[in-house]
């Protein structure tokens, strides 16, 4: 192999490298996301309960307690 070839191969293997990393991360970051969404989805079914029983109530985001 001459040189310029073995520096186009490194460089190929180095952005596939890049490639695959960048879509994990992908991954990480939407499974994160979701597991963010059904947190917030339980914090709200729990907040609208305890508001519905009156045991709290909500100003501007803001959870009072009654």
């Amino acid at each position: 192999m001459n040189v310029p070839t073995q520096t186009r191969d490194a460089r190929n293997a180095l952005l596939s490298r890049l490639e695959e990393s960048n879509s994990e991360r992908t991954e990480l970051i939407d499974a994160v996301t979701e597991a963010m969404d059904a947190d917030r989805e339980f914090v709200e079914d729990v907040t609208d309960q305890l508001e519905a029983r009156g045991e709290i109530y909500v100003v501007n985001g803001v959870v009072k307690k009654t």
